[in-house]
């Protein structure tokens, strides 16, 4: 009896030993095959493979560099694939065709840019900057870091782990995307996707997204030893002057050159990040029926609008992203989508709630179903109707391209009165009748079911 055991979990040890032995070949053969996929234009090189079945792998010690510029090189400590689809993962293995990817879990370890690819990392990120937004304006004329203020911030030897988290529902056309990237010295940035619309026989990493969507998103970014570690090094060389002054007037500068300027609620938001630091959350509600395909036919300031971007720093209550046009242009850009004509529907009886009232207003639904979600629209409207609308928000286009957001503050048989917002406040504009090119009237609105 005692020897059938021992045979028996001596059998089900080697038949363990066997398949993990199949498996970890199996997997070696794969990422050579990947490593003689990418021999044209990069090196990938490893020091160990790590695989347990049925859905786990890892690579030790991995290099990866652009082939004739091996200093342009990436290395990572760990580079791990857990919770795989395993039906994926058996075609994958046998060389079958594969599946579309339901779920999978990836985590790279001490990541780390060679000191050639960080510098050019830092030189195309320009003025935007790496580890901060726009992280030397203001500090000098130059706004990038040299090597000596990375070396002084203690910034010159970065590194990140990154865990993504990634599940498709083909059933449903949808795809969801969790990322988590811990950046030393500067901070966490987190990421939530979901997409719709998702093909087949696309990825969302193709051109506009392969036709899927954006749904919702959100981006948390938090980092406030890199932000007051940049203000103490700054402020240091002014001299008495004031830093974070400086440097909203720069990153005003900047933006101006690149065509567009945020409106003041957001100037209010990043100015107490400045000065408290905090959590940056950017939460985005893209307009539905306009892929992100289209939106270079559209102006800048209305590209913000129908991603429905909104800003929300610490605690505070979020504020929407919204921006003017800060350069004249000839083009004709698209106007904003308008809401389709849907025939009246009758009313449906009310349920009383146990307050007496039943719900309503933006983004609740009355009859049950899911909330329907607030859209930007724009109408076009005449010249002689603008009397009509005092109060209101409006974008005017003028002949010579400019283009003007505002609330109408009045208007005459020659003119229109509008109120902006300006860095440092509000001013009240006026443009005279002969100048303008187009007027719509801009408004949130919830479709009809």
């Amino acid at each position: 009896m005692l020897k059938t055991l021992v045979r028996t979990i001596i059998g089900v040890a080697l038949l363990l030993a066997s398949l993990q032995l199949v498996y970890w070949s199996a997997v070696r053969r794969q990422v050579r095959l990947v490593v003689e996929a990418v021999a044209p234009v990069a090196i990938l090189d490893f020091e160990a493979v790590e695989a347990f079945p049925p859905g786990r792998l890892a690579l030790r010690g991995v290099r990866l560099a652009v082939k004739g510029r091996e200093t342009l090189s990436l290395h990572a400590d760990r580079v791990a694939l857990d919770r795989l689809d395993p039906v994926w993962m058996l075609r994958w293995l046998a060389g079958w065709d594969r599946t579309p990817l339901r779920h999978l879990g990836l985590r790279i370890d001490g990541l780390r840019p060679g000191p050639e690819l960080l510098s050019s990392l830092r030189r195309r990120a320009g003025s935007l900057g790496l580890v901060l937004p726009f992280e030397a304006a203001g500090c000098e004329a130059d706004p990038v870091f040299s090597d000596q203020d990375y070396a002084a911030l203690g910034w010159q030897d970065p590194r990140l782990d990154i865990a993504l988290q990634w599940r498709r529902q083909p059933e449903l056309r949808r795809v969801e995307v969790g990322l988590r990237v811990d950046r030393y010295p500067s901070g966490v940035l987190q990421a939530a996707l979901d997409f719709v619309d998702v093909s087949e026989r696309t990825t969302i990493l193709s051109r506009g997204l392969g036709g899927a969507r954006l749904d919702k998103g959100t981006v948390r970014y938090e980092n406030v030893e890199a932000l007051m570690q940049r203000n103490a090094h700054c402020g240091s060389r002014l001299e008495g002057g004031d830093f974070i002054a400086a440097h909203l007037r720069r990153v005003h500068e900047l933006l101006r050159g690149m065509g567009i300027v945020p409106d003041e609620p957001i100037w209010a938001a990043y100015r107490g990040w400045l000065d408290e630091g905090g959590t940056l959350t950017f939460s985005a509600e893209p307009a539905p029926g306009v892929p992100f395909s289209e939106y270079a036919d559209f102006a800048p300031e209305d590209r913000l609008r129908l991603l429905g971007l909104s800003l929300q720093v610490a605690g505070s209550t979020p504020v929407p992203v919204e921006a003017i046009g800060a350069q004249a242009s000839r083009v004709e850009f698209r106007p904003l989508p308008e809401l389709p004509e849907t025939p009246p529907v009758e009313p449906e009886r009310e349920f009383a709630s146990s307050s007496g009232t039943a719900p309503s207003g933006p983004g609740v639904a009355g009859d049950g179903g899911p909330p329907r979600r607030a859209v930007l629209v724009s109408r076009r409207i005449e010249f002689d109707d603008v009397g009509l609308h005092h109060g209101e928000q409006v974008r005017i286009a003028t002949v010579a391209g400019g283009r003007h957001v505002g609330i109408v503050l009045g208007s005459t048989a020659d003119a229109i009165e509008l109120q902006i917002s300006r860095y440092g406040g509000a001013a009240r504009l006026p443009i005279a009748r002969d100048q303008i090119s187009r007027i719509e009237v801009l408004s949130l609105e919830v479709p009809a079911s």
